[in-house]
């Protein structure tokens, strides 16, 4: 569907959910307006740009943006182990021929994928962890 296999619409709540259990931590404080307007930076050049080099360079240019303004321990972990994640997800995917990406990258895999898995994993710590958080308050009353 749409290039991808049809699974993958489902698994993302699925990789964020386990990041969010695995990492952990307090949500950052602070208003989320900024963090918003980063992601919406973040998601821009996904959605426009083609070249493999060029959108690793504009993603990371992005991305290093973001850990300029949001740079908290918890940050970089919930950054690195999205990358790891990531890493074993695109290379099992790869390696056993379910998706391929244009350009026969070096191992399969594009250098841009690992800086959309870190630019998830900080905006999950950045927007979706506070959301969760909210919402267990909420119940909780």
């Amino acid at each position: 569907l749409l290039g991808m296999p049809v699974y993958e619409f489902l698994m993302w709540g699925c990789y964020v959910l386990h990041t969010i259990r695995f990492v952990g931590g307090r949500p950052p404080g602070g208003t989320h307006f900024p963090a918003m307007a980063m992601a919406a930076a973040f998601a821009l050049p996904f959605s426009t740009i083609g070249d493999p080099t060029l959108l690793a360079l504009a993603s990371g240019a992005v991305l290093g943006a973001g850990f300029l303004v949001f740079h908290e321990g918890l940050d970089f972990s919930y950054a690195a182990y999205m990358v790891m994640l990531g890493a074993v997800i695109e290379y099992v995917g790869v390696g056993t021929g379910q998706w391929a990406y244009p350009g026969d990258p070096y191992g399969g895999v594009p250098l841009w994928s690992a800086v959309m898995w870190a630019g998830i994993g900080l905006f999950t710590r950045r927007l979706i962890v506070p959301l969760l958080h909210h919402v267990e308050r909420s119940q909780a009353v």
